[in-house]
């Protein structure tokens, strides 16, 4: 809701903080969601370090099987190394 409304500072808190709390109860499938949450959000401010969010994710989502969301998550990551 924050990262609508224009509160990137208060969304990115939320997603990190959501992170820490999914890292304490092994939810990695929350954890990747929100990775990939941060690396959206942080694409325009800070490409380097939204690309390892990303490749967090990809990683994260690959322990699943989930393909189609990997993929997604490492094509972002290789546009955001590329800028």
């Amino acid at each position: 809701m924050d990262r609508k409304l224009g509160r990137n500072d208060q969304a990115r808190a939320d997603y990190e903080g959501a992170i820490v709390l999914f890292k304490e109860v092994d939810d990695r499938y929350h954890q990747a969601l929100a990775l990939a949450s941060l690396g959206s959000l942080g694409s325009r401010e800070n490409p380097q370090q939204a690309a390892a969010y990303f490749v967090e994710a990809a990683q994260l989502f690959e322990m699943f099987g989930m393909t189609e969301r990997h993929d997604a998550a490492l094509r972002e990551a290789e546009k955001l190394y590329k800028r």
